[in-house]
């Protein structure tokens, strides 16, 4: 029957045409870059770029100082939450338009100075937090600003060498980061629930709220706290700017932003159990000369 016979071939049509490049075709671009991520790779990229357990290092004492135990664990959860919504509202648009090319000029210049943004500020942490570890273990030291900075930009030099010069590496350097990421995860905590002499309370953990931070609302300092936990649960998006370069977009991008906030939500909400149940002298990590306070668990 006609009927029939046009509904084969446009079956056939379908079959022939890769859905992967249909997208792409409807924005006006053209395939330049080659598919070298895989799944499990671009799951790595999007895990590494977040760094959960590894930022919250560096900006737990803003939560810990704004609303205490409670706004880390309790602000940790929420944003954990948020940020899992979040990404299945991108991983839907991705699914429908697996390209990063899709943009308005507002929300591409958005998108661009958030991305330069966390990659100042992702460096700097990184390194003030080794001049802080030098700074807690030579007493003779003396911090200067200008020490961390040559420590950033030394970590910024590695990361531009890294992407310009490995290109073709970097699904193989994103795994082996993933690997670390787990590895060090594992021995950081090993360490911290064994080293450190004082053990606090269930209820401190679960229930203690505390507010130095100069606001005379705990609701607000609270808020405030929050914000530690949702800037290391940022990053998963980074998948959606790699759409051009895995396999099958349509669902790897969705799989890669969810899983890596699943996998760093729990280590990272392990992490800071872990941190708030071995912290120590509470008044003595407010006070100490160090910036972070994880100088006092490892």
């Amino acid at each position: 029957m006609p009927g029939s016979s046009m509904a084969e071939t446009n079956m056939q049509i379908e079959k022939a045409v890769d859905v992967n490049d249909i997208p792409n075709e409807a924005v006006g671009q053209i395939e330049d870059l080659q598919r070298n991520f895989s799944v499990f790779s671009m799951l790595s990229l999007s895990v590494s770029l977040m760094a959960t357990w590894e930022a919250f290092c560096s900006t737990m004492v803003t939560g810990f100082s704004s609303g205490g135990p409670v706004s880390l664990v309790y602000g940790f959860i929420f944003a954990m939450l948020g940020s899992l919504a979040t990404a299945a509202s991108l991983g839907e648009m991705a699914s429908m338009f697996p390209t990063s090319g899709v943009l308005t000029w507002i929300s591409g210049w958005t998108s661009t100075f958030g991305w330069q943004a966390l990659a100042v500020s992702s460096p700097y942490l990184g390194g003030t937090l080794i001049q802080s570890l030098v700074q807690f273990n030579h007493e003779s030291y003396i911090s200067e600003r200008w020490h961390g900075t040559m420590i950033y930009w030394a970590i910024v030099l590695l990361a531009t060498l890294v992407s310009v010069f490995s290109n073709k590496m970097l699904p193989l350097i994103q795994n082996l980061t993933l690997l670390f990421h787990v590895v060090a995860f594992v021995i950081v905590l090993v360490v911290i629930c064994t080293v450190s002499p004082t053990r606090h309370t269930t209820a401190f953990v679960f229930t203690e709220s505390m507010n130095n931070s100069g606001w005379s609302n705990d609701g607000v300092a609270w808020c405030i706290g929050m914000l530690s936990s949702c800037y290391v649960l940022i990053g998963y998006d980074g998948a959606t700017n790699m759409c051009e370069e895995i396999n099958n977009p349509r669902r790897n991008v969705s799989f890669a932003m969810i899983g890596s906030i699943v996998v760093n939500g729990i280590m990272g909400l392990g992490f800071v159990i872990a941190f708030l149940f071995n912290l120590g002298d509470v008044e003595a990590v407010l006070t100490a000369r160090t910036t972070y306070p994880i100088h006092f668990q490892c």
